[in-house]
């Protein structure tokens, strides 16, 4: 679980460094990462989403 959240920290400062190097603002760059993390299946990303709903309602 907790390499998938690594995963997700990693793709982030990534997509910001790459925004930074394109001189753009990177929450532009963050949404669109996030729409396309949203939208392709990945494995373990199931399992985030799961984790955090059942975290919330219980809280």
């Amino acid at each position: 679980m907790v390499t998938y959240w690594i995963i997700l920290l990693a793709i982030a400062v990534g997509v910001v460094f790459i925004a930074e190097k394109m001189k753009q603002p990177y929450p532009t760059f963050l949404v669109v990462m996030g729409l396309i993390i949203g939208l392709v299946p990945i494995p373990g990303l199931g399992d985030i989403k799961s984790y955090r709903m059942v975290k919330t309602s219980t809280s």
